[in-house]
């Protein structure tokens, strides 16, 4: 390695290691192949586990022997639009492979530490370049020659020089102090093996802070949200609470999920999370965006959005739906549903009309979730909450969409007899839907008969077709002003 030899003088802070034989040793990433990067760059003392560890790789350095294995070339245009856009990237599968593996690497960086951008170094033969990884894009440098050129040398000396902070360190994350990590590891019911690491959250008057296990990386490309959940320590109040940490969308009527939870627990919206702190992480913004005018920059038709770091803490701790304590009849539920073409998720009767109500009361408010998924669907003991109102949209005439929705009082009231009956009716329901296996699958006879009883049924709930195209457009507005993304499952380890 006599390229990493020659550099390393200039960074003399910097440890660099050749680690091209050996696997991720941090236990922070869940790859289905091997992280095996030709070289890790560390700083000094910084507690490495292995030659290889991403959880604790300040860069990761990538070569390659055959200029075919080249990801990256002269930018050329692509489409046959008015406006003329570029590419860089080579469309052959020895360079698929290479942008594959590199975007791995950064991935699993960014997924086991908290950064707000991480460097990576890819060399070619007699080139290298530079890339700046962020959660809207990736910065790529045109090649450097660097046996004769000194730009490599000096990225590295100025990296040696650079704050933490610069070098894209998330400076709100700390190590607990040994009596925190004592208390989070009762609270969290965490071993001793367990590494803990203590984040901060802003809030309106203070910042709290709150013990968490270190992040898993997992498959997750470095633009996007990048949410994790985890449970969490709170240290001012000694309980378990649940802490979200993303990079929310920075754009306009985006709102922040923080001020969302604000308005609906205002407008008595049944079925919520308590969020008891959330805000931006000051200057944790991606700038990649900000580059794709400049002058040098390839104009690419991607489309390049801009995130903001944001953390929220709900005080109420939920079951992923998945571990709904009667799986049997929650499948048979589901089996059996009808199916809405609208913004219902059916899991049981019960759980049904709670989120269902949770949803109507939020219209009611004029908010409008737009993610609705048996993900975004929590058990909170014996009641189902909605969560993750990250992208939801705020009504611009929530009283027509009140109209819309349940047309006038006695429209309301036929609707709520028909979903809810009445106590009686709401507990005989619950007896027949849980009774025992025997009398479900008597009911899934029942409800199903033949085709004719079936289409009765829906009919009953979903009034008309008129009606149901009515509330379908109103709750989904159009493809394009729905923005689809994933979130990562919030379950409880």
């Amino acid at each position: 390695m006599t390229q990493v030899d020659a550099v390393s003088p200039f960074a003399p802070s910097l440890e660099f290691f050749d680690s091209s034989a050996y696997t991720d040793s941090s236990g922070q990433s869940k790859f289905s192949f091997d992280i095996k990067p030709d070289i890790c760059v560390y700083t000094e003392g910084s507690g490495r586990r292995g030659l290889t560890d991403v959880a604790r790789a300040e860069i990761i350095m990538e070569f390659k022997w055959h200029t075919a294995d080249d990801p990256f070339c002269d930018p050329y245009p692509i489409g046959n639009d008015p406006v003329q856009q570029y590419s860089f990237l080579r469309d052959t599968k020895a360079g698929v492979d290479t942008t594959g593996q590199i975007t791995a690497y950064a991935a699993a960086q960014l997924g086991s530490q908290f950064r707000t951008c991480v460097y990576s170094i890819l060399i070619v033969k007699s080139w290298a370049r530079l890339i700046r990884w962020d959660r809207t894009g990736a910065i790529v440098t045109a090649p450097i020659h660097y046996n004769k050129s000194d730009k490599l040398a000096e990225f590295f000396r100025r990296y040696h020089k650079a704050s933490p902070k610069l070098r894209g360190v998330d400076t709100t994350v700390t190590t607990p102090t040994p009596d925190e990590a004592r208390l989070a590891r009762i609270c969290l019911e965490a071993d001793e093996k367990a590494i803990l690491v203590k984040i901060t959250v802003p809030s309106p008057n203070s910042k709290m802070e709150y013990v968490v296990r270190a992040p898993i990386a997992s498959h997750y490309t470095p633009p996007g949200r990048a949410t994790r959940g985890f449970e969490a320590y709170d240290v001012q109040r000694c309980k378990k609470v649940y802490v979200k940490d993303t990079w929310r969308v920075d754009l306009p009527g985006i709102e922040r999920e923080g001020e969302t939870y604000e308005l609906l627990h205002k407008a008595g919206v049944r079925n919520l999370a308590v969020c008891s702190a959330a805000g931006d992480i000051s200057n944790h913004t991606t700038v990649t965006h900000h580059f794709r005018n400049e002058t040098w920059a390839c104009k690419t038709a991607c489309e390049l959005v801009p995130h903001h770091h944001y953390r929220l803490v709900m005080d109420t701790v939920g079951l992923n739906l998945t571990s709904f304590p009667s799986s049997s009849v929650m499948l048979s539920s589901v089996r059996d549903a009808v199916y809405c073409m609208h913004f219902l998720f059916v899991c049981s009767g019960q759980l049904l009309i709670l989120v269902s109500l949770g949803h109507k009361d939020a219209v009611a408010a004029g908010v409008l979730h737009r993610d609705i998924s048996a993900g975004n669907i929590l058990i909170a003991g014996e009641r189902g909450i909605l969560i993750d109102w990250d992208l939801s949209k705020r009504l611009k005439k929530p009283e027509s969409c009140a109209d819309m929705h349940h047309a006038d009082d006695r429209q309301t009231e036929r609707s709520a007899d028909m979903l809810h009956v009445d106590d009686r009716q709401t507990e005989r329901s619950a007896d027949m839907l849980h009774a025992d296996d025997r009398q479900t699958e008597s009911s899934a006879d029942t409800l199903h008969v033949d085709d004719r009883q079936t289409e009765s049924f829906a009919d009953t709930l979903h009034a008309d077709d008129h009606q149901t195209e009515s509330c379908a457009d109103t709750l989904h507005a159009d493809d394009h002003q729905t923005y689809h993304t994933r979130d990562t499952v919030r379950q409880p380890t």
